[in-house]
């Protein structure tokens, strides 16, 4: 099974956006820091001047919303059942949410602080993906949630 962590911060981020192309300028992933059997932690440095702040009535930034914190918890997600597979097998299709499931949110995410998601695939079946997930800001847990990811072909990524 290939590796996708990397010291090069540089190379780590060239990896994720070789298995994530479809996510563009909303690419969530800076880089994958751990793996294990079936588990993967991933980080993303959120920008200080990112579009997706909510704002005072001054215009000053002052939190992340949680569908931006999800996401991240999503393309990370996609990365594990990248690595799990091997790649993208023909029959299989772009691995897509179908179902978020017992989703907490239990901090607030400031520009410039820094997402860790943890992730274990539970169960698949078939083309459906079973995991639970969190996100951490230093010691603080952001979100906790159990995702499904089922495989689309409507999406074509070679």
């Amino acid at each position: 099974m290939e590796t996708f962590v990397r010291d090069s911060a540089e190379e780590a981020l060239a990896i994720v956006k070789q298995i994530l192309p479809t996510c563009g300028e909303y690419l969530l992933v800076d880089r994958v820091l751990e793996e294990g059997p079936s588990a993967l932690s991933a980080e993303w440095k959120v920008p200080e001047d990112g579009p997706w702040f909510r704002t005072d009535g001054a215009g000053q930034k002052l939190l992340l919303p949680g569908t931006v914190t999800t996401e991240h918890l999503i393309q990370a997600g996609e990365i594990l059942i990248y690595r799990e597979r091997g790649g993208r097998l023909e029959d299989d299709g772009v691995p897509v949410l179908a179902r978020i499931r017992s989703a907490r949110y239990r901090a607030m995410v400031k520009p410039g602080d820094v997402l860790k998601s943890v992730l274990q695939l539970n169960e698949t079946v078939g083309a459906a993906y079973y995991v639970t997930g969190s996100v951490k800001v230093g010691t603080a847990t952001v979100l906790k949630a159990e995702l499904t990811f089922t495989a689309t072909k409507a999406i074509s990524v070679r």
